[in-house]
């Protein structure tokens, strides 16, 4: 996908991330093993791509440093669920970068609604299955308090 200098249509982003959609379920149907923690790639994946389109759905248009990110994050779905579904995993496959050391309002609220709803699925897989998740440190919670902190006071 060609994309503007000045950024991208929020829509046409979507449409990209319409063949990983599988993502969101396959993570819960298979076990813990190699397979999983691709299948869990790819969830990631999808999700910071979609939480990125959503977040410039208001103004209608993702800057271009966020398409595409947004358009190499939507490419490496189909790579990892292929993975997960016993191609075995590749090897040295990037996670993609953003490319400028600024980041605008969207990219920041798509970031924080990835790691929120990262951080839910994480729970929620935690409780329904028999593993048992360590607790995160006090260190670990007490640095996420004081960037949740942060966040509320920029927000407001």
């Amino acid at each position: 996908m060609r994309f503007f200098r000045s950024g991208a249509p929020a829509r046409s982003l979507g449409a990209l991330g319409r063949k990983g959609t599988d993502s969101y379920d396959l993570v819960d149907r298979l076990p813990r093993s190699p397979a999983r923690v691709a299948a869990w790639n790819a969830y990631v994946c999808q999700t910071y791509a979609d939480k990125l389109v959503a977040a410039c759905r208001d103004s209608g248009v993702a800057r271009s440093d966020t398409a595409g990110l947004v358009s190499d994050l939507y490419a490496l779905v189909p790579v990892w669920l292929e993975c997960a579904e016993g191609a075995g995993a590749p090897r040295d496959l990037p996670f993609p970068h953003w490319h400028t050391p600024d980041r605008c309002w969207e990219q920041l609220v798509g970031m924080r609604e990835t790691l929120e709803a990262l951080c839910r699925h994480a729970a929620t897989g935690a409780k329904s299955t028999r593993y048992r998740w360590a607790s995160p440190s006090p260190r670990c919670t007490s640095r996420a308090r004081s960037a949740s902190r942060r966040w509320v006071r920029i927000t407001r």
